[in-house]
């Protein structure tokens, strides 16, 4: 029958097949892959990058980080040289790739963040509490929109956050550290998310924005003295600061991680895929950094290039 490829081994695919330089760097992130368990001890048919591949395991609390070895070093082997904490269920969130002609397409590190087991069934199939920066979109977009997959809705009204009003001196005060971060952290390992910008559940305001034909609008329950259009008013702006704080969370952490993976592998031509890299200006930082010489993204960066990306590692491999 025909194989199951692993989601992020489809996803680099997708782009290493496209990709127009002879050899460079593959990127993957997005909200959630496949579980580390079947990485570690894959079923009949299951393709994963994992396999013939010597790597070292790096556990913390929240991440599990798999990296080629070094010179020296003895590698994990599987499922029994892993000890993973208990209660969490762990998924790909960022993998990284290295290719050349003489040895096509192998990983060089992957990392796995969790989210607790019993969250996995939930209504946003546990982006609540997933750690990576994918999910912690998600996790706005839910706040804001009520929908975990609407991370395109946050792109977008960012932008009102990132081009506000506010003067100049007030950036530059909130680019010295003021601003208070909804995610931050290491994409490759420890990434800690404020859960208190969450503690209020869905912030998005819907039958709130009707107001009295008087335009006096109408008293919120439970709110003494504050009306409707009060509430709505405060809702659209910590959805927009919210919006626009993980817009910049995102692109921050991202470049650090292209910054990282230049630096450490010499790459100078990048490709990428999976659905954190649907994000434009992430992509201009990256670009206009100089760390790579030039940053390539398939036509199909989301999940919809899995299935190209499928077919082209077995063409490859024919």
């Amino acid at each position: 029958g025909s194989p199951e490829v692993g989601h992020h081994l489809s996803h680099a695919y997708s782009a290493y097949a496209l990709s127009s330089a002879p050899e460079g760097a593959v990127i993957v992130s997005d909200g959630w892959g496949d579980l580390l368990e079947t990485h570690l001890s894959p079923p009949p048919g299951f393709v994963t990058d994992l396999s013939g591949w010597n790597y070292t395991a790096e556990v913390g609390p929240r991440h599990v980080t798999l990296r080629s070895c070094l010179p020296g070093e003895a590698p994990s082997c599987g499922a029994e040289d892993v000890s993973l904490p208990r209660g969490l269920t762990f998924r790909e969130s960022t993998s990284v790739y290295l290719y050349s002609p003489s040895t096509g397409l192998r990983p060089y590190i992957k990392t796995f963040h969790s989210s607790p087991s019993h969250l996995c069934m939930s209504p946003d199939l546990g982006f609540s509490a997933f750690g990576s920066v994918g999910g912690v979109y998600s996790r706005v977009a839910t706040a804001v929109f009520k929908d975990w997959n609407l991370c395109g809705k946050v792109m977008g009204l960012s932008t009102y956050g990132l081009t506000s009003s506010s003067s100049d001196e007030e950036e530059d005060e909130e680019n010295k550290g003021g601003r208070r971060r909804i995610v931050s952290g290491d994409m490759l390992g420890s990434v800690t998310v404020d859960e208190g910008r969450f503690e209020g559940g869905w912030i998005g305001a819907d039958d709130v924005r009707l107001t009295f034909a008087d335009g006096s609008g109408g008293l919120e329950p439970g709110s003494p003295g504050l009306t409707r259009r009060d509430v709505t008013e405060e809702r659209d702006r910590e959805a927009v600061r919210m919006c626009a704080d993980v817009q910049r969370d995102a692109t921050d952490m991202i470049l650090s991680l292209c910054e990282r993976v230049q630096r450490e592998t010499g790459a100078k031509d990048l490709s990428v895929a999976g659905g954190l890299f649907l994000n434009s200006v992430a992509n201009g930082r990256v670009l206009d950094s100089g760390s790579f010489r030039t940053l390539e993204a398939p036509p199909f960066v989301g999940d919809e290039g899995c299935a190209f990306g499928i077919a082209a590692m077995l063409a490859m491999r024919d």
